[in-house]
């Protein structure tokens, strides 16, 4: 991508770079560009630095933002639907995202640029005050955060209703890696233990009981991409620490405790946390969620946001999984599990069979909790 980006305009960028370094009059002197991160599943080569030197009266320094370019789709498609290509662009210009109660913070922005077949959006380039492995205690406090802010947006007021929001996202994304036509291949079926096969089917089934109660559940504006790899842990000026989450493009309402499935089981099947340990995880990250709920004043039944995480992790881990391992087995996608897991696909395969279990074990406690709360 780097090699074959259209020209950027001087002006453009020095305005881009002036919000950056808070000088109105810093003039940009030269710049390069560089890929910033491949690990993306959508958009592998449009995630950018784009670095140089320029000067005011301070002198000559050196500066780097971050570019995204979204290309864009032959057609627009439904604002709501998760895969709209516009969303995050809308979430930063009318300042939801900006103005969002926090502690949770996203990057800062400056501005998007239209181009015939893409946007190009502006943002600060962002550096981990710790190093790129997470301890636990790093992913506790992540939750913390998030408990904070869902927690503050579910007592906010209203929620937003925004017709690019997208909605119905555990619909969609089983549709998008949907269980039937994995389950069609035998060498799929045959790589699952029996008694994971029979749990699957059963999990399949029961779906759309599995949908419905999400959507009864008490619903929430949430980030729907809170994993590792889009989440920044930095040291503010106070000293104190924040998270900055980019990557807001599948923003939307949904079940409040959604957001958990993301910041653990994205995680883990991103190998960021090991998945044999992904129970652990979750004990943690669940409590300092609920904590961070509590301590924005949020005092529902913790049975509903229990019930919110479990129901959601099993679709979005454990009935997706079948086309996941599918996915593996094709010859050509070998160099994209190598980019995105650092893992032959041999490697990958029995690992996600732990988060896929662990999943299933979430599907049977969801069961539970809809009988207990007469939720069926």
């Amino acid at each position: 991508m780097a090699q074959t980006l259209p020209s950027i305009d001087i002006a453009e960028l020095t305005n881009v770079v002036r919000q950056d370094q808070r000088s109105v009059v810093f003039e940009v002197l030269d710049w390069t560009v560089s890929t910033l991160s491949d690990r993306s599943t959508v958009n592998p080569d449009g995630i950018l630095r784009v670095s140089g030197h320029g000067r005011d009266s301070l002198g000559v320094r050196p500066w780097s933002v971050a570019l995204k370019i979204i290309m864009k789709p032959e057609t627009d498609g439904e604002p709501s639907h998760l895969g709209y290509w516009m969303r995050e662009i809308y979430a930063y210009d009318t300042g939801l995202v900006t103005s969002l109660p926090g502690p949770v913070v996203p990057a800062r922005y400056y501005g998007t640029t239209m181009h015939p077949d893409s946007a190009w959006l502006w943002m600060e380039l962002l550096t981990e005050a710790t190093g790129s492995q997470w301890q636990l205690e790093d992913y506790a406090f992540a939750a913390d955060q998030l408990g904070r802010f869902n927690g503050a947006c579910a007592i906010g007021g209203p929620l937003p209703d925004a017709p690019w929001l997208t909605r119905d996202h555990a619909r969609v994304w089983t549709s998008w890696l949907d269980f039937e036509t994995a389950w069609q291949q035998p060498q799929v079926q045959h790589s699952f233990p029996a008694r994971t096969r029979v749990r699957l089917e059963q999990l399949w089934a029961e779906r759309e009981r599995f949908f419905t109660t999400l959507d009864r559940l008490p619903q929430v504006f949430s980030h729907f991409d809170y994993k590792r790899s889009n989440l920044f842990l930095r040291q503010r000026d106070d000293n104190q620490r924040e998270i900055v989450a980019v990557d807001w493009g599948d923003c939307g309402i949904g079940a409040l405790g959604g957001e958990l499935v993301f910041l653990i089981g994205a995680s883990a099947w991103f190998f960021d946390w090991e998945p044999a340990d992904v129970a652990d995880l979750s004990a943690t990250a669940f409590e300092a969620y609920m904590h961070g709920l509590r301590e924005a004043g949020w005092q529902g039944d913790q049975n509903l946001i229990r019930l919110a995480y479990s129901a959601w992790v099993a679709l979005h881990f454990g009935l997706t999984m079948p086309a996941s391992i599918a996915w593996t087995m094709k010859e050509e996608n070998r160099a994209d599990l190598l980019r995105l897991f650092h893992r032959r696909p041999e490697d990958v395969t029995p690992s996600w069979m732990l988060l896929c279990e662990f999943t299933l074990d979430c599907a049977d406690e969801a069961r539970r909790l809809i009988a207990q709360l007469d939720l069926a």
